[in-house]
């Protein structure tokens, strides 16, 4: 896995030299989604969830009208503390993976099938469960380097960036898309002296993504 580090690497340096985007507002979340914390953009509207502690839903909104047209409910999940959501052709995947202690052993990604979430309104999930594989220490010491905020898919993996509440970086694991317990592959680090929050990688010009914010929530 180490050949990745210079394609990581390139993205966070030129980052900081990319032009400013202009952004427009479109309207604002509904109220049963005032804890959302990731979004997916699929079949022409938004696929969001709510984060820890909320019912185990995906919630679809029309793009237009910003407003809740489907709830489907993941009937074999948990929602310990949702993080991020990503899809491939096939699946989406929801990450189970927020871990501020870093005390959690139950880290887990579920995947839906699309043509399952499409035509019902109450699914069951493939469980990819795993554990960081350089982790060691499971004891509470108040903010945590194991905490974990964004997942992307990468080609035919999962990829998982940590958010780093001591060291303010972020380092990379890969996990395996099929079910099943295993190692999160530890891939490079990046210094990135903030907080990340999110990932999306886009296989058209391979470039990878981030939000994070500082200290001072800049």
């Amino acid at each position: 896995m180490r050949y990745k580090l210079p394609f990581i690497l390139i993205i966070f340096t030129f980052s900081k030299v990319m032009a400013q985007v202009s952004l427009e507002t479109i309207g604002e979340l509904p109220m049963d989604l005032s804890e959302y914390s990731g979004h997916i953009f699929y079949d022409g509207n938004l696929v969001s969830h709510n984060d820890s502690g909320n019912e185990p839903i995906l919630y679809v909104v029309d793009t237009i009208s910003m407003q809740i047209t489907k709830k489907v409910r993941i009937g074999n999940a948990g929602n310990m503390d949702w993080e991020d959501i990503t899809q491939d052709d096939d699946h989406i995947y929801v990450g189970d993976i927020g871990n501020n202690l870093g005390t959690r052993t139950d880290l887990v990604i579920y995947k839906i099938l699309k043509d399952d979430f499409i035509s019902q309104d109450e699914v069951n999930a493939e469980i990819i469960s795993f554990q960081f594989e350089d982790q060691d220490n499971f004891d509470d010491n108040g903010e945590s380097d194991w905490d974990a905020e964004a997942l992307t898919v990468v080609n035919n993996e999962l990829w998982i960036f940590t958010k780093q509440w001591v060291t303010q970086g972020t380092v990379g694991y890969s996990v395996p898309k099929e079910p099943g317990n295993h190692l999160a592959k530890r891939m490079d680090s990046y210094q990135v002296n903030g907080l990340v929050t999110g990932a999306t990688y886009n296989e058209l010009n391979n470039d990878l993504l981030f939000s994070a914010y500082s200290n001072t929530l800049e």
